[in-house]
C-alpha cells in the first residue's frame, strides 16, 4: 500500500485512522513513540541486529525481567502494517516457543530492503503532518520534533521509546515481518 506519491486524501486517511488507533492503544504515546511505530513498520528489525549471538543473549536477559505490563500481543507497527511489535510475554509465557521465534526474527531482520534516509524523511514529513492534524498537543512535543528533526538532518534515524511510553508500558517485544509471523507463527496462537 505504498501512498506517497501523490499522497492522496484517502492514503492521508489511512495515515490519521492509524494515528487514532495508536493513541488508543497506547495514550502515553509521544511524537518519539509514533515515530518509533512509522519508522519500524519501514525497517523492520534489521537495524538492530549486527550480532546474532548477542541478540540471542539479550532476548533471553529481556524473558528473565518481571516488569511486563504491556498487554497488546501483536501491535501491527505503523499504517501499512508490514512488521508486528510481537510482546515478548508469547515467548515467556511459552506460546511460541523461543528458539523458532529467534528463527524467524532473524530471517524477519534480513527480508528487509531499507529506504534511503532521504526517501523516509519524505514519508516521514507526511505522516508527521497527520499526527499533527490528529492530536498536536502529545506530552514533550517540540522538544521531540527538533530532536527527530535533528537526527533526520544528521542522516540518521533511530529512536528509543520515550522515558514516558517506557515508565507506563515497559515494552518488550520484537519486530517481525507480517508476512513471516503469519505463515510461521501465528498457529501458535491458535493452540
Amino acid at each position: 500500500m505504498t501512498i506517497f506519491a501523490g499522497c492522496r486524501d484517502n492514503a492521508r486517511k489511512v495515515i490519521r485512522d492509524s494515528v487514532k488507533d495508536k493513541l488508543d492503544t497506547y495514550p502515553a504515546s509521544t511524537l518519539r513513540d509514533l515515530y518509533k511505530s512509522y519508522f519500524q513498520d519501514y525497517y523492520g528489525p534489521g537495524h538492530l541486529i549486527s550480532d546474532t549471538t548477542r541478540a540471542r543473549k539479550y532476548l533471553e536477559y529481556e524473558l528473565g525481567l518481571e516488569d511486563y505490563k504491556d498487554t497488546v500481543m501483536l501491535d501491527p507497527a505503523g499504517y501499512e502494517g508490514n512488521f508486528y511489535r510481537v510482546n515478548l510475554l508469547l515467548l515467556k509465557e511459552g506460546t511460541i516457543p523461543t528458539d523458532v521465534f529467534m528463527k524467524y526474527f532473524l530471517e524477519s531482520a534480513g527480508s528487509v530492503q531499507p529506504l534511503p534516509v532521504p526517501d523516509w524523511k519524505k514519508r516521514w514529513e507526511v505522516i508527521q503532518s497527520e499526527i499533527d492534524a490528529v492530536s498536536p498537543d502529545l506530552p514533550g512535543y517540540a522538544a521531540d520534533r527538533e530532536f527527530i528533526d535533528s537526527l533526520l538532518r544528521q542522516g540518521e534515524f533511530v529512536v528509543h521509546h520515550s522515558d514516558l511510553f517506557i515508565q507506563t508500558y515497559h515494552p518488550h517485544y520484537r519486530i517481525i515481518h507480517r508476512e513471516i509471523f503469519d505463515e510461521h507463527l501465528s498457529g501458535y496462537l491458535e493452540q
